[in-house]
């Protein structure tokens, strides 16, 4: 294992999961600080290879002076202030995994220089936006286009520096985005962010193309006049702070569409919409479709919630979990709809009992019979433990 460059100093420690890995899989790069006294006072960026079946390593970033970075981070993730980390995603490796960029950080919390772009035989430079102080969710839009969020904390701006010539360029200008997760398309032509604010009060959709920087607008219509609905926060409750994988519950099918559910925005703060189930076209940048049609408004205990959606193998159909309200006598049923859109049919048996739908447990069976199961029982809302039962239905209706 080599020394860090400044100093000489060898490896003393390293950030736990902070590793990225080339789309080949042929090289993984990763962190290493060299003063164990100082978590950010001297570290390099150090880059393991495969080397006839023999493990290689080297100094990758090789800083000519002390440097400090932030640990590379999982998107939307927002770690305590002890790891010095700004929001989201704080190290990206370029498609054809020969160029790194990565945060900049120092010895104090939310002090953060800039972003190190680093590259093979080409000193480390140092990337930064006039005013800035705070930096979040970096990406390679292609091997030349490295893409990053700027500004203050809860305010920042999407920025794409072009390598070939220097420019940065400001991509959106609205003052107030904060990013609230990160995630590609599977060709690789879309990268797409969650537009929020610090408040909370806007969760939209935004996609930007890989060779343009063309902004998309998947939900709302601020950026590209879209005609999507806006939204406000996810499905499973209403918090200020929703992530995409999880209140929204992304999800992937195999023939390019991605499904989420999420509630549509509205003027007063403790007015709620009813969630509904969305759709839009991953592989092309498509603007969101409305599969249900759910339209009531209330506060959060008097609203449609849903839950643990799931897509057939064949991608052709979608299953939720969704109650009324949140209170101590919400009630929970599993719904079915076709992934094209269409009516809603409710799947689990008529109950004369409050019960509960046990989150995840909503799967799709294949052969030897096609149909829906899940668990169900009473008592907690997420993991149900008295009285519990699993039940399946074949797909031509419910029992």
């Amino acid at each position: 294992m080599p020394n860090t460059a400044a100093n000489n100093l060898p490896p003393a420690w390293a950030f736990p999961l902070s590793w990225r890995v080339t789309l080949d899989r042929s090289t993984a790069y990763f962190p290493v600080g060299g003063d164990p006294l100082a978590a950010r006072g001297e570290m390099d960026v150090y880059r393991l290879t495969n080397a006839g079946g023999v493990p290689r390593v080297d100094n990758f970033s090789s800083f000519p002076s002390p440097t400090g970075i932030a640990e590379f981070g999982a998107s939307a993730i927002t770690p305590s202030l002890a790891t010095d980390s700004s929001y989201g995603i704080k190290c990206a490796v370029s498609p054809d995994g020969a160029k790194l960029a990565a945060l900049g950080a120092s010895s104090q919390p939310n002090v953060y220089p800039g972003v190190w772009l680093c590259r093979e035989g080409v000193p480390p430079r140092l990337i930064t936006v006039g005013g800035a102080t705070y930096y979040a969710e970096l990406t390679f839009l292609n091997d030349d286009v490295l893409a990053f969020f700027a500004g203050v904390p809860g305010a920042q701006d999407l920025y794409a520096y072009h390598l070939l010539t220097g420019g940065l360029l400001r991509v959106t200008h609205a003052g107030d985005i904060r990013t609230r997760g990160q995630f590609w398309s599977r060709n690789r032509q879309w990268w797409y962010f969650v537009r929020s604010d610090d408040a909370g009060t806007v969760n939209n959709l935004v996609g930007v193309h890989a060779s343009t920087v063309a902004l998309r607008d998947i939900t709302g219509s601020e950026f590209s006049h879209g005609g999507a609905p806006a939204l406000r926060t996810g499905a499973l409750d209403t918090t200020t702070d929703p992530w995409f994988a999880r209140e929204m519950q992304l999800r992937f099918a195999d023939d390019g569409w991605a499904y989420f559910t999420a509630r549509r925005t509205t003027d007063a703060a403790n007015v709620w919409e009813d969630a509904n189930v969305f759709r839009f076209d991953v592989e092309r940048g498509g603007e969101a479709q409305m599969l249900t049609a759910f339209t009531g408004r209330g506060p959060a205990h008097d609203v449609v919630h849903m839950d643990s959606l799931t897509i057939s193998r064949d991608g052709k159909l979608l299953a939720w979990a969704q109650r009324h309200g949140t209170g101590p006598t919400a009630h929970e049923e599993v719904f079915m709809i076709p992934a094209a859109g269409g009516p809603a049919s409710k799947m689990s048996r008529a109950s004369g009992n409050r019960q509960e739908i046990t989150d995840g447990s909503i799967c799709f069976t294949r052969s030897p019979a096609s149909g829906l199961v899940w668990s169900a029982g009473s008592g907690a809302v997420s993991v149900p433990a008295s009285l519990t039962r699993i039940e399946w239905v074949p797909l031509g209706g419910p029992s």
